[in-house]
């Protein structure tokens, strides 16, 4: 299936009739699909399928556009990196009634998508560090209390233990006997450790892999963060580094930690582990429910590379699911 480009042209038009398209151009996307305007701006879409149930359709479809923008408007002061800020935003039109979402383009490309060397890499994770501390010192009293996180232990126990439900039910049929039970006892000491849940909760991105951190070669800098539609629905901080230890390595994992300025607790460095892992089983999952072999075969190579400690474990395949959705 290809993306109508022209489709969504006419609907950003129609929702901001003082914008005029002249150029647009899909860039793919996972939750949501992206479009590049005018060589300026971003434009976000959910997918519109009717998924989501709800009194207000769009709301409901569409209910990470508003939360983003609701975290970017609190957010955006408060941070030493720039985060985008909604300059267009509608609830949708008569052809497409979801909500429809626009900002200004920051600079740079995905931080997975460049090749670094030793001395860059050591740059991009000073700046992660000193981000992730301004993002984690916010305090929460702060925020308007749709933004505030929950309690991370009792939430953290609890989808580790759904996951791994899903997980034994849907991916256990594809994996050995020993992929099977080293799965079991990395979810097991996930939900059932209660020492590893004993911290303080704090504003997370919730999403916070190399594709959601722009850096501009030119200047040798991290240009922006993106992407917040989960930002502080975890609580953990540890769910900030997991995926930067998995798709980087613990070296890099290491630099980052080193310009972080929160405490680090053996037990917080311990649940980075657990959930770097953990996440390889939810693109797992999203092969077999999409029967996608590509995303498939990437997870069973993360897994055994989590198995044999070998490092980095690696990083979800680096390709759109949205074109397909």
């Amino acid at each position: 299936m290809s993306v109508n480009v022209g489709f969504y042209k006419g609907i950003i038009e129609t929702c901001f009739p003082d914008l005029r398209v002249t150029h647009i151009r899909f860039v793919g996307g996972g939750t949501c699909r992206v479009f590049a305007v005018n060589h300026a701006l971003i434009f976000r879409f959910p997918h519109g399928d009717g998924s989501v149930a709800g009194e207000n359709p769009s709301e409901a479809e569409g209910a990470f556009l508003f939360h983003e923008k609701r975290v970017y408007a609190a957010l955006a002061p408060l941070l030493p990196l720039p985060i985008p800020r909604y300059r267009y935003f509608s609830t949708g039109c008569a052809q497409f009634p979801y909500p429809v979402a626009g900002y200004e383009k920051l600079p740079g490309r995905s931080l997975s998508a460049c090749q670094l060397n030793s001395q860059e890499l050591a740059g991009v994770a000073r700046q992660i560090g000193e981000f992730l501390s301004a993002l984690h010192a916010i305090p929460l009293t702060v925020l308007p209390a749709e933004l505030q996180p929950p309690s991370p232990a009792s939430l953290g126990r609890s989808n580790a233990r759904s996951l791994f439900r899903e997980v034994e039910a849907r991916a256990f049929p594809l994996l050995n006997a020993a992929e099977q039970a080293w799965t079991s006892r990395l979810f097991q000491e996930l939900y059932s450790n209660h020492t590893l849940w004993k911290l303080t909760p704090v504003f997370t991105h919730g999403d916070f892999d190399g594709s959601n951190i722009l850096y501009a070669a030119s200047q040798g800098i991290v240009s922006g963060i993106i992407d917040f539609e989960e930002a502080g629905q975890n609580g953990d901080p540890a769910a900030d580094f997991c995926a930067l230890l998995a798709g980087f390595g613990t070296a890099f994992l290491e630099a980052v930690l080193a310009a972080y300025t929160l405490d680090v607790s053996a037990a917080m460095r311990r649940r980075i582990d657990l959930h770097a892992k953990r996440i390889l089983f939810i693109e797992l999952l999203y092969g077999i429910q999409t029967n996608d072999r590509r995303f498939i075969d990437n997870a069973r190579q993360r897994l055994h590379r989590a198995r044999h400690d070998l490092d980095p474990i690696g990083d979800w395949l680096d390709v759109s699911t949205s074109e397909t959705r």
